[in-house]
């Protein structure tokens, strides 16, 4: 460490080693002891996430990460999007922070990984702003997803994917549906609400396979037979989330074997249903 300059203090040739931890590289302290700036080839946290991270200042003061690496475990994050306290990206106070990210391989839920990641996100204090994220699917299925603030302090949400079972169980959503074409959108209410004013999920063109519920329907048109998997041509769902349920607009179905209606709402603490409709 360099300890000439009263205000800095410059770590050099950091080298620290723990069970599932290494981090290599050099960085900079302020006075305080708060870090001022960072370069780091080498941080690997467990055998799922190996990369590479700067630290620094960007164009408008705010801190800025650059992040890059083989390999990266997206669960947590993906957790944090669906927690009521959604956006957390930095520690305290009304800090910006810019994070730039490229990854190899990014992991997800229920075995699905994520190639050739981009990222761009932004946050101001503890609050996630904005966000742009590509990836393709090891089937070459694309995903997309983007976070927009608006002049309210909400934010706008859109996930497009070329491969609707794919991004529901990388999000842990689902395992049932196979194929379709994603397309959602949503306006999120203020970072740590935990509420989705409106939203809108349309899947197109999309398999649902093992889904108890369905295996005693009988397909006659297409020729399905009992327990096959049943296809459908369109599936739209208008929804609600507030602190305390997930409210079910006219939600529609539409397959060659069954169509559906329904319109209910789920109770978050227990999970408890209250849905109506006509199959």
């Amino acid at each position: 460490a360099d300890f000439s300059n009263p205000n800095v203090t410059r770590v050099t040739n950091l080298n620290l080693k723990g069970e599932g931890l290494l981090v290599k590289g050099q960085m900079t302290l302020g006075a305080n002891g708060e870090l001022v700036s960072a370069v780091l080839p080498t941080v690997n946290l467990g055998a799922n996430n190996r990369m590479g991270l700067k630290i620094s200042k960007n164009s408008s003061g705010g801190k800025l990460l650059e992040v890059s690496g083989k390999t990266f475990d997206a669960r947590p994050m993906i957790a944090a999007l669906f927690d009521e306290t959604t956006g957390r990206l930095t520690p305290s106070g009304d800090e910006e922070v810019e994070v730039r990210a490229q990854f190899d391989s990014v992991y997800a839920y229920r075995n699905q990984h994520l190639v050739n990641v981009r990222s761009v996100a932004a946050a101001k204090g503890q609050a996630l702003t904005s966000m742009r994220l590509n990836g393709i699917f090891t089937d070459r299925s694309t995903l997309n997803l983007e976070i927009a603030p608006k002049g309210d302090g909400s934010r706008t949400m859109t996930i497009q994917s070329t491969n609707a079972g794919a991004a529901f169980r990388a999000s842990n959503l689902d395992s049932k549906v196979q194929g379709g074409k994603l397309n959602f959108t949503a306006n999120l209410g203020k970072p740590g609400e935990g509420t989705i004013r409106r939203g809108d999920l349309e899947v197109r063109k999309f398999v649902v396979a093992d889904e108890k519920q369905l295996k005693q329907l009988r397909a006659e048109p297409n020729g399905n037979r009992q327990g096959e998997p049943l296809a459908f041509d369109k599936l739209t769902l208008p929804f609600a989330v507030d602190r305390e349920f997930v409210r079910i607009g006219d939600a529609r179905v539409q397959g060659a074997a069954v169509g559906a209606l329904a319109k209910g709402s789920i109770r978050k603490a227990d999970g408890r249903l209250s849905i109506g409709g006509t199959l």
